[in-house]
């Protein structure tokens, strides 16, 4: 006996998630604020993902078994591919970032304190109904630009956006936003 297509239909809840109708907002540390005017923005985004959540475990023998207990979570770093826009801002503003945490010509830093120099970021996946616009949120908590890709300049790629990647450390944990429910 087969399945029905309008038992399928009938069965999810709402509407299918589309992987492009995505949003990003950036925090950005106080120490940026005398270089610009934007605190939180929402940034062009090529791709991105959810990060990945790993639970931890430590292995406890006992009686000789091994019984694994769940430690803590481990969050794998967060990678964004930014569109680039004319001026390079985001371009700038992200390399401005990680030279306020460690200058690469003085080898020296503007912000002594790890609070001072991590922001958060917000992922929305968004919705083509307009009552509720954003089906899932997740905020990343305390990262900070640990590596900003290479801008590719070609002369045979005449038709394709410039983009760039940065890759972030997530150290304070990722949380759903207005308890979502997944």
């Amino acid at each position: 006996m087969g399945i029905e297509v309008s038992q399928l239909i009938s069965a999810l809840k709402g509407d299918i998630v589309r992987s492009n109708l995505f949003r990003v907002e950036f925090n950005f540390p106080s120490f940026l604020d005398t270089l610009t005017d934007q605190k939180t923005t929402s940034v062009l985004i090529r791709s991105t993902s959810l990060p990945e959540s790993n639970l931890e475990t430590i292995d406890v023998h006992l009686l000789g078994r091994i019984i694994p207990f769940a430690s803590e979570n481990k969050f794998p770093d967060a990678k964004f591919t930014i569109l680039n826009d004319a001026n390079f801002t985001y371009y700038k503003l992200f390399n401005l970032w990680q030279e306020g945490i460690n200058n690469t010509l003085t080898n020296t830093s503007t912000v002594s304190k790890l609070q001072d120099y991590t922001a958060d970021a917000r992922i929305y996946i968004l919705s083509r109904n307009t009552d509720k616009p954003n089906i899932l949120v997740r905020k990343l908590y305390s990262i900070y630009p640990i590596s900003i890709s290479p801008v590719q300049l070609s002369a045979e790629m005449s038709n394709s956006d410039s983009t760039f990647d940065v890759t972030f450390k997530i150290v304070g944990g990722i949380d759903r936003v207005n308890n979502d429910v997944i």
